[in-house]
């Protein structure tokens, strides 16, 4: 490793980017105090010169390298752990759908262990909408722009009474409840 990437690799990106714009920084801040026109072109040269120089050029090219790379490992990192989460929650759903099944099948209502139970309960009534342009008019609430919203509870009312095309209540269904 050449000199100059291992002074890079033990400074931290925040010292890396102080050591190098230190001289630029120190010019500008020359150039914003002196007064008059020939102080300020020296001063601007100076700037320049620090801004220039080789090795500044590629402590700067090293940093942004290194952020480039720690957002590939990050997007990574993150791609992998949304793939993991969607697995554990089909995993988590499949047991609780095994079990819900067996517990059904035996008819067994509660199961208990020493810290948690699984039981078997009754949902909330779901109401589902299965074509939005057979349901009647007079569930959609207007807007000022023109636009029906359907309103679901006036619907859910309805549909409590009678049936409504478009849309159907799912009652009695089950869920395993986890505690």
């Amino acid at each position: 490793m050449s000199e100059t990437k291992l002074e890079l690799a033990e400074l931290s990106p925040l010292e890396l980017l102080n050591d190098t714009f230190a001289d630029l920084i120190a010019a500008v801040d020359q150039m914003m105090e002196s007064q008059t026109g020939e102080d300020s072109a020296l001063a601007a040269e100076k700037a320049g010169e620090a801004l220039s120089a080789p090795r500044r050029v590629d402590e700067i090219c090293a940093l942004m390298a290194w952020y480039e790379a720690r957002e590939a490992v990050l997007r990574g990192a993150v791609k992998i752990a949304e793939e993991r989460a969607r697995s554990h929650k089909a995993f988590v759903k499949h047991l609780k759908d095994s079990i819900e099944l067996y517990m059904l099948e035996k008819g067994i209502a509660r199961i208990e262990g020493l810290a948690h139970r699984l039981a078997v309960y009754k949902k909330p009534d779901q109401l589902v909408i299965e074509n939005e342009d057979l349901v009647p008019e007079e569930f959609f609430d207007k807007q000022m722009v023109e636009q029906r919203t359907l309103n679901k509870e006036r619907l859910l009312m309805a549909l409590e009474k009678t049936e409504i095309p478009g849309c159907t209540l799912l009652r009695n269904q089950k869920r395993l409840g986890v505690k």
